[in-house]
């Protein structure tokens, strides 16, 4: 995926593939069960800086609203979970969904920010 590649390049890592996670101290199980990942989440992406997470959510594995309702608790309550870490207090306000959508064009009108 050129999305993906893109995000490698400029020097983001995927914090799903081996043990990433644990290295950027970011705890998976208080984002999804380890056994159960979720069908539409493709990957997580953090920056070199630790500043800035990039969820790439499958767009076409459920209604819009209820991906964007269904993420936007889960990151919710990560934050809340970690909000005294440190190494989450620096990602805390930029947490960003990519949805990626290959059908037709989406309803655009549940833009916005978290």
């Amino acid at each position: 995926m050129i999305l993906q590649e893109g995000f490698k390049k400029s020097g983001y890592k995927d914090i799903l593939i081996g043990d990433i996670a644990c290295e950027y101290e970011i705890n998976l199980e208080d984002i999804f069960d380890l056994d159960q990942k979720p069908e539409a989440l493709l990957s997580i992406f953090i920056s070199a800086q630790r500043d800035e997470l990039f969820f790439l959510l499958d767009g076409d594995s459920a209604k819009i609203d209820s991906l964007c309702d269904y993420w936007d608790d889960r990151i919710r309550v990560f934050t809340i979970i970690n909000g005294k870490s440190k190494a989450i207090h620096k990602l805390k306000y930029n947490i960003v969904q990519l949805i990626v959508y290959s059908e037709g064009i989406p309803d655009r009108s549940r833009e916005s920010n978290l």
